[in-house]
């Protein structure tokens, strides 16, 4: 549905870059939509019709190969847009989009948002900078996968989802993302039994817990890298 509410453009990054009259214009194509948990927004092979703004909850980015590996994940938080990958050139998504949790999104049709950002210099570097980031998000994560030391890839993996997730409070560290062990199973290309046997020796050892689907770390220095 067309969106009726103000919204604060200074919350997403990629929309403070436009002037007043260009959001003011991009107001009359911006749509808010929500979506259940595990429901799609879009399929890997769809058309590239819309770009997202998240408001609330986390989404899931995705790509399984047809023998169920998982070839590419990443997750997004709230107030970031989605997906970078394919700007001004792309006529289809390369991925598949879910909802981890219950989500709040605006979409924007990817031509008018396009159309726009060309022109917009600060918009442009916004995009590489962005860009640069996942790109160096996914090398730490093949250097991980490469490892043929499980403990190794869910500690690795663990380590990285601290860095991007995690914040400290009384204490401790918390990442911030809906996780499961089946989850964090397909994240690191282990079994979940494995990682289950993994996860309770950590447990046990004190250094962290998974309480309301949410990492709880209190040895931060055990994941140093």
């Amino acid at each position: 549905m067309k969106v009726k509410d103000t919204i604060d453009y200074s919350q997403f990054e990629f929309l403070s870059y436009f002037t007043r009259a260009e959001l003011f214009d991009l107001e009359n194509f911006l749509f808010l939509r929500t979506y259940k948990k595990n429901q799609l927004l879009f399929m890997e092979g769809d058309p590239r019709e819309r770009i997202y703004f998240l408001k609330e909850g986390f989404v899931k980015l995705e790509k399984v190969s047809s023998d169920g590996t998982m070839l590419y994940v990443d997750y997004v938080r709230a107030y970031n847009m989605f997906p970078y990958g394919g700007f001004f050139k792309d006529n289809f998504y390369h991925f598949s989009a879910s909802a981890l949790t219950n989500i709040v999104v605006y979409y924007i049709p990817t031509r008018i948002l396009e159309e726009k950002a060309m022109y917009n210099t600060k918009q442009i570097f916004a995009i590489i900078h962005h860009l640069s980031k996942i790109l160096e998000y996914h090398e730490n994560r093949l250097q991980t996968l490469t490892t043929s030391n499980v403990r190794d890839r869910v500690e690795q993996s663990l380590a990285c989802l601290i860095k991007d997730f995690g914040y400290k409070n009384n204490g401790r560290w918390i990442i911030d993302l809906p996780m499961t062990l089946t989850e964090l199973s397909k994240l690191t290309g282990a079994s979940r039994e494995t990682v289950s046997h993994i996860y309770n020796d950590l447990k046990k050892s004190g250094i962290l817990i998974l309480e309301d689907r949410r990492f709880i770390i209190y040895d931060r220095d055990y994941f140093a890298v």
